[in-house]
């Protein structure tokens, strides 16, 4: 049974900002959608990635993955704002481990975490361009 519009729900209602990218409403399916409710994640941005139908989210101070059908669910560091790479091989979130609002790049098994903007006032909104 293909997929109607009454089975997707959108779930971060921001535009991409990155010029080149798909400006649009990120849709998840209904049935993700649910189960981020049942993991206790609603309201949390959250973003799938296409690549590995993997799904980033944020459930308290923590940033976690999980597969689309809610198993596999790991907490893999403090941090927000989650937005998968194009490839899905790697998570850009926010974090305020240094003192300030920074954007780090990860692996998206939470190896190689890195600081990639170092700069002493905040910085927030993570974004990938079209070719990582």
């Amino acid at each position: 049974m293909a997929a109607t519009d009454a089975d997707w729900v959108s779930l971060v209602d921001t535009p991409d900002k990155v010029p080149g990218k798909r400006a649009g409403v990120r849709r998840l399916s209904l049935l993700t959608a649910m189960t981020l409710v049942a993991a206790g994640c609603a309201g949390s941005k959250a973003q799938e990635t296409e690549a590995t139908g993997t799904i980033a989210f944020v459930r308290g101070s923590q940033l976690w993955v999980m597969r689309a059908d809610g198993s596999g669910q790991r907490a893999l560091t403090r941090g927000g704002t989650p937005v998968w790479s194009p490839d899905g091989r790697a998570i850009a979130f926010t974090s305020n481990r240094d003192g300030n609002s920074e954007i780090y790049v990860m692996n998206a098994d939470g190896s190689g975490q890195q600081n990639v903007s170092e700069n002493p006032l905040e910085d927030t909104e993570p974004a990938w361009s079209s070719s990582g």
